[in-house]
């Protein structure tokens, strides 16, 4: 008896509660939403009068339009994200113009002819024989390794035997020298103090090089050949602005071999480029000492440090390295932390220069492989571009000199006149809008209401079903207590 009154109470509460819900709906208390979509072929598929092939037939032709207007999309997508930049060229007539800066490298790495001479006495200092001393740089025990690529490298003032910066007037007079280091070794680079007023080969850079014939006709020993170097003689020079490092692109310079003269006209062009989301630069304002060579730079040292497998402690640089992968900026030192997961030089304490002729030894053969052997390229760094970067150029003919021991290099620009290039988005984002919005228009019939439209629908459908578990659950319990 019991048992029958228990099912009659609880039926007699479901009845109750449907009961409620009816009364409810008819009083406008509780009502379901109508939802309509305005894609064509929704109508059938959801009615229940519809014959089921029809209903297939109308799914299967909107599967197939949404996926050709979905891969579509992607491909304007992906066209968005890796389309080339558009640029613009403009040409402008300045009043002044702003000379490059001009590094200038022997490709004798050594003063062979210096080292021969002051052998003995260093012998005597170190106690040691000739064969024990057969290269500069096994002297680094009297010396640390930049007074010696200071004091064994080549010396300026004995090439360059005259320089002229415009008419009658030294290139001192006009700007000065700094001493530079690069793969080749101790490098020169000649920095003007204002912007010229004067253009043509006659009120520009003038310099006339001379190489002492003994030289010229001496055989350097093979350890003292730098095999990036087009030949055992001559010199290269490079044209930069102040942010740019010669360190590693001096290999890529202009030749200047003896016996012949360079006539070298100079072009400017200054690049404005785009900072975007997916073609990010780096603006001057975030780092003004930003470059992409020193970040290069960072690089090459970074991949020098790992594939030497010594150790921090035991690792050293040579002077045209950088001391922490952090003088290249903040950008390089995050893409090796995050992409590579190696340890970063910048981390710990900045590396030492190369104190003993092995490690020397070793250093500068594992640099030239890099160089030489693709153990080491660019594109493995992942540099930004700098958003604003001026770039130099020049275009040199060569005739033959008189004599084989000079040279004589004219570095000018023909007019006061350079390129500004603007870099923009080929496709921007309106044009994708409006190229997602035709395709799907024109295979699906859809549009940005109807997206929203199901989206509306979609959204409803998952808060009733989670409603409706939560009643389930609810009205679950109520049964177990009774």
């Amino acid at each position: 008896m019991n048992n029958k009154n228990n099912l009659s109470l609880k039926g007699w509460k479901r009845v109750k509660c449907k009961v409620d819900v009816v009364r409810e709906a008819k009083n406008g208390v509780k009502k379901e939403p109508e939802f309509y979509f305005s894609l064509p072929g929704s109508a059938c598929i959801f009615s229940s009068d519809v014959n089921q092939w029809r209903k297939l037939l109308w799914i299967a032709l909107i599967l197939c339009a949404g996926f050709l207007s979905t891969a579509q999309i992607i491909e304007r997508i992906s066209y968005f994200i890796s389309t080339p930049l558009a640029r613009s060229a403009t040409v402008h007539l300045a009043e002044k113009i702003e000379f490059p800066i001009l590094t200038l490298c022997s490709k004798r790495s050594w003063n062979y002819t210096r080292f021969l001479l002051e052998m003995p006495i260093l012998l005597k200092k170190l106690n040691k024989t000739t064969t024990d001393i057969q290269l500069p740089y096994d002297f680094l025990a009297l010396t640390n390794l930049e007074d010696l690529w200071s004091g064994y490298g080549i010396n300026l003032k004995s090439d360059l035997i005259e320089c002229y910066m415009g008419r009658n007037r030294s290139c001192e007079d006009s700007g000065s020298w700094a001493r530079v280091y690069t793969v080749f070794g101790s490098c020169f680079s000649y920095e003007t103090d204002e912007p010229l007023l004067e253009t043509g080969p006659f009120n520009n850079f003038y310099g006339k090089f001379r190489i002492k014939k003994k030289d010229l006709e001496a055989e350097i020993p093979n350890g003292l050949k730098n095999p990036l170097a087009t030949a055992s003689v001559g010199w290269t020079y490079l044209l930069h602005n102040e942010h740019f490092t010669p360190a590693l692109k001096a290999r890529f310079g202009q030749d200047l071999s003896p016996g012949l003269n360079q006539d070298s006209e100079a072009s400017k062009i200054v690049v404005t480029g785009t900072n975007v989301w997916h073609k990010p630069c780096v603006e001057p304002a975030t780092d003004p000492k930003y470059s992409v060579s020193k970040c290069e730079l960072g690089c090459f040292t970074e991949h020098h440090f790992r594939l030497s497998n010594v150790g921090t402690e035991k690792w050293c640089r040579l002077p045209f390295m950088t001391e922490s992968t952090h003088a290249s900026g903040p950008h390089l030192t995050t893409y090796i932390t995050l992409v590579t997961n190696i340890p970063v030089l910048g981390k710990h304490k900045s590396a030492r220069l190369c104190s003993t002729s092995e490690e020397y030894r070793q250093t500068e053969s594992l640099v030239f492989k890099m160089l030489e052997d693709g153990l080491w390229d660019e594109g493995q760094c992942k540099c930004m571009p700098r958003c604003e970067e001026t770039l130099y150029g020049n275009n040199a003919e060569t005739v033959v000199g008189k004599r084989n021991t000079e040279s004589r290099l004219r570095l000018f620009y023909a007019s006061k006149s350079y390129e500004s290039v603007l870099e923009k988005l080929a496709y921007k984002g309106v044009p994708l809008f409006c190229d997602i919005g035709n395709s799907m228009g024109l295979l699906i019939g859809a549009s940005t209401l109807t997206l929203i439209e199901i989206i509306e629908w979609a959204a409803w459908s998952l808060s009733n079903l989670v409603k409706n578990i939560k009643r389930r659950i609810y009205h679950g319990k109520i049964r177990a207590d009774n």
